[in-house]
């Protein structure tokens, strides 16, 4: 069997956030840099951490729509959490209209070498995001899709998170039965709903587990991805679902 004596043969990741990031908090720390409103980065992050964890549990899905649609709905929280009294449609504006810092997502810094790792222990890896049909290009240009046996984005498969068909894809894709599959993502919300129905199991990762975002989870967490490894590792992929792995 891959992957030795756990029961799972695959592990299928969420892409934004779980293997590659944005680097927003440079963008807005500069921004409010030149608005005369600086704010240390810890802060910067911190308060991101909880405003994205506000919107994939209030509203489901709408983080991956187009940014046009809910940006300044999202600057509101998170200037609310950062105590900024910024007109938020204002900065939305300036956000959109001016020329922006070159910046593209860029993977995490031990995704790669985890990608790697986990290929040389026998697992088959692939790929369920909510993205738009810029998906295989940003995989291909960061030099992951090389890592991946099956790459599904929303917006080429015309289903999304967390309906678990996009799921049952995956796993006809990987020729695997369901309940071998692990599924990785950030988003508790979009990814543990759809890959639970569909037979996966679910791990969250959650990258700033010092920063109370005001909820918890009834799954196994891990914070960073190579906990996704040590959670294999340790035999806790043929039990039950339980517990945070440090």
């Amino acid at each position: 069997m891959r992957g030795g004596e756990h029961a799972f043969e695959a592990v299928v990741f969420d892409l934004g956030l779980t293997l590659i990031r944005y680097p927003r908090e440079q963008i807005m720390g500069g921004l409010l840099e030149r608005l005369g409103r600086p704010v240390e980065a810890g802060r910067l992050a911190a308060a991101y951490y909880r405003t994205d964890k506000y919107f994939m549990r209030e509203h489901p899905g709408l983080l991956a729509q187009d940014p046009r649609t809910y940006y300044s709905r999202y600057l509101e929280r998170l200037f609310a959490e950062l105590d900024l009294d910024l007109d938020p449609r204002r900065v939305a504006e300036m956000m959109f209209s001016q020329p922006r810092p070159r910046a593209d997502w860029e993977p995490y810094p031990e995704t790669r070498a985890v990608l790697e790792d986990l290929r040389a222990r026998g697992y088959r890896l692939g790929l369920v995001s909510n993205w738009d049909a810029s998906g295989p290009a940003t995989v291909a240009r960061l030099g992951l899709d090389r890592l991946l046996d099956a790459a599904l984005f929303s917006a080429l498969e015309g289903v999304a998170k967390p309906d678990p068909e996009i799921f049952r894809r995956a796993a006809r894709r990987l020729g695997l039965p369901a309940g071998r599959i692990l599924y990785v993502g950030d988003n508790y919300h979009d990814d543990a709903p759809g890959a639970l129905a569909a037979g996966f199991r679910f791990v969250l990762i959650d990258r700033l587990p010092h920063v109370d975002c005001g909820e918890t989870w009834d799954c196994p967490v891990v914070h960073d991805l190579w906990g996704v490894v040590r959670y294999l590792e340790e035999g806790r992929g043929g039990g039950p679902a339980a517990g945070a792995v440090r």
